[in-house]
């Protein structure tokens, strides 16, 4: 009940007015509340699990370097997490990707893509990155 920010998806004013009733609780707390077409929504929904995906699989990646080179992950993740643009989130390295929604929402937008035959190299690496980081633990 502390989200960051909720996206809806209206098709109609009809519906956004409704749909304003529900969400006034959190309006009212301060909650930034967005609405966008349908289509919008869902895809700003796979764009910020696929996001956060490929920040996972890149820590795991440079978790993988540090222990070829003796370089202490932890410390390359607190550092590159005071940079305001990258900020210390999902820079911690483990298994990849997990639950039910970022493993879905990543591969979903990957045959979103494909299907509309645009060359998304790094949202499908994301994917194969994660998917090979379980099959190496």
């Amino acid at each position: 009940m502390n989200p960051d920010r909720v996206i809806i998806g209206v098709d109609n004013e009809k519906s956004k007015e409704r749909i304003v009733l529900v969400y006034k609780p959190l309006k009212d707390k301060g909650f930034r509340i967005f609405f966008t077409n349908i289509e919008a929504a869902e895809v700003i929904k796979y764009d910020s699990n696929t996001f956060l995906n490929i920040k996972i699989g890149f820590i795991n990646e440079i978790c993988d370097i540090c222990e070829m080179t003796g370089a202490y992950v932890e410390d390359i993740a607190k550092v590159m997490g005071i940079d305001k643009r990258i900020s210390p989130f999902f820079l911690k390295p483990g298994p990849g990707i997990e639950g039910s929604c970022f493993p879905k929402d990543s591969i979903a937008l990957a045959k979103m893509g494909n299907k509309l035959c645009l060359n998304i190299q790094i949202i499908n690496a994301s994917v194969n990155s994660n998917i090979a980081r379980k099959k190496i633990l």
